[in-house]
């Protein structure tokens, strides 16, 4: 039967992996120009997958630790960090200005302190 009992030595795939056509990509404005003829009574204004124009989220926007990456609930109000837990706030309290410059920076919140 082979080297693996599980499997059935007679089955054959459905395609045909010997072949050596290959697929062919489409671009975008191939795909919207499929699409608008597969669904000709599409309305255009509707937001969908192809459009760019949606409305904006419901939910609040999901707020990181600026140290670790988690997920945040609590904001430094000295430095303007966010920090996920009491050992993330005592590094941020033991970082100089620069650093916390450097932090607001990444998230492009920088905060010029006195």
């Amino acid at each position: 039967m082979g080297k693996h009992s599980f499997k059935n030595s007679s089955w054959k795939s459905k395609t045909n992996k010997t072949s050596t056509k290959a697929r062919k990509q489409k671009n975008p404005k191939q795909v919207l120009k499929l699409e608008s003829k597969r669904f000709p009574k599409l309305d255009m204004n509707r937001p969908t997958y192809l459009s760019i124009k949606a409305s904006p989220p419901l939910k609040p926007t999901k707020k990181y630790c600026d140290i670790s990456g988690l997920e945040s609930k609590y904001t430094d109000p000295k430095t303007g960090l966010r920090f996920c837990n009491t050992s993330t706030f005592h590094i941020i309290q033991v970082l100089t200005s620069s650093d916390v410059q450097k932090y607001l920076g990444l998230r492009r919140a920088a905060l010029f302190l006195r």
